[in-house]
């Protein structure tokens, strides 16, 4: 600003704050020292190794995590292996014969035979690895037990119950399905006293933990529902109760 002759202060003309408002504040020089690199680079390898020790936490931490005791996939296979079982567990039911020793009533059964075009579809690794990611299990393989064809007709059902453990670990137990019937599948989760339906649509699989949820099927009053039922196991190591199950008369 200007000061007048008469001491008075002038403010300062257009020109001028211009040149005000444009001048450049000087450049304040950064300086980076090598020390300052050094330290720069010591943070980064700490931080990427906090984050690589905290990634290993969490997968190991998913891995230990409890796995759900029932698990529900409709539209399970591909519609070309969906149809090849189908048609193969029609030829399949013809053998099947009436069920002893066992809880469901009504229910016929048979031993799915080696070679199947059933036993290379379910008892894929494939498979194996998409039960084992939704189930929490990191490694599962098929089980040494015989994969069994079940067939539901009308006034057949299953009581309440839940599935032996026959192997050290215990194993999962899948119910691959074909259905027309109008029974439906039914649990309990351990500790949950609220109670699930489900009615299993054709091309679903239904697979549980065993010593886990209390389950049954309700009576058929129409139709037939035919499952392919089979073990998914994280390890082979049998209980005795394995023998107990393989030994007894299962069809009459």
């Amino acid at each position: 600003m200007n000061r007048s002759s008469k001491g008075r202060t002038e403010k300062p003309g257009l020109l001028q704050v211009r040149r005000l408002v444009l001048c450049p504040l000087p450049a304040r020089r950064c300086r980076w020292s090598q020390h300052n690199s050094m330290r720069f680079s010591r943070y980064q390898k700490i931080t990427s190794s906090s984050i690589r020790v905290d990634y290993k936490i969490k997968q190991r931490n998913r891995r230990k995590s409890p796995s759900p005791g029932v698990l529900y996939w409709p539209q399970f296979l591909p519609r070309n292996d969906f149809e090849a079982l189908v048609q193969e567990c029609s030829f399949l039911a013809r053998t099947a014969r009436p069920e002893k020793n066992s809880l469901a009533k009504g229910r016929l059964g048979a031993y799915v035979p080696k070679g199947s075009r059933s036993l290379t579809v379910l008892l894929s690794e494939e498979v194996c690895e998409k039960v084992g990611r939704k189930m929490g299990a990191s490694e599962l393989i098929p089980g040494d037990y015989p994969m069994e064809l079940r067939v539901y007709r009308p006034g057949s059902y299953m009581d309440w119950h839940v599935d032996e453990v026959m192997y050290r670990e215990p194993q999962f137990e899948a119910i691959f399905t074909e259905n027309s019937t109008d029974s439906e599948t039914q649990w309990k989760e351990p500790g949950n006293q609220s109670l699930v339906s489900r009615w299993a649509e054709p091309n679903s699989l239904i697979v549980l933990r065993a010593g886990g949820p209390l389950h049954q099927v309700t009576r058929a009053t129409k139709g037939r529902r035919v499952i392919l039922k089979f073990l998914l196991t994280p390890t082979l190591e049998k209980n005795e109760v394995f023998d107990q199950n393989l030994n007894r008369r299962a069809f009459g």
